[in-house]
């Protein structure tokens, strides 16, 4: 993943339900180990800011349109 990316959210949280599309605007905080504990920021469609997890992101392809 990387700044940019149009990702959909793998689980829910608060006032934003799963399978909600968002762009990636930058990473908050990256580990080594690639165990998909790296934290990203997204924005949300109306405009919010939220940080998840790596896990919790899935990057959506041009084919799934």
């Amino acid at each position: 993943m990387q700044p940019g990316d149009l990702i959909k959210t793998t689980r829910w949280s608060v006032g934003v339900p799963k399978g909600t599309l968002a762009l990636i605007v930058n990473i908050y905080a990256e580990f080594t180990s690639g165990n998909g504990c790296d934290i990203w920021e997204v924005q949300l469609l109306n405009g919010r800011v939220k940080r998840y997890l790596a896990q919790d992101l899935e990057i959506v392809e041009n084919e799934s349109w």
